[in-house]
């Protein structure tokens, strides 16, 4: 279980899952706040939630000061 937590913690991949899931997971609470169902049916919102997941990743992977994976990392 701590590899997981980990991976979590440290992975580039999983900073995108985590920013996928919380868009998910909101848009899925609208949908059936205003609608009463929870409709995935509308692939263009799968494709517009990965493409604003990945915001997250690609701003910590050019930032110098931040040394968790991307520019500022050292080997």
């Amino acid at each position: 279980m701590n590899r997981i937590w980990a991976w979590l913690a440290a992975s580039p991949w999983a900073s995108w899952f985590q920013a996928f899931a919380a868009i998910i997971v909101a848009g899925a609470v609208a949908d059936w706040a205003t609608a009463g169902s929870i409709h995935f049916g509308d692939w263009q919102a799968w494709i517009i939630a990965a493409l604003v997941a990945t915001l997250k990743p690609l701003l910590v992977a050019i930032n110098p000061a931040d040394t968790r994976w991307g520019k500022g990392t050292t080997p």
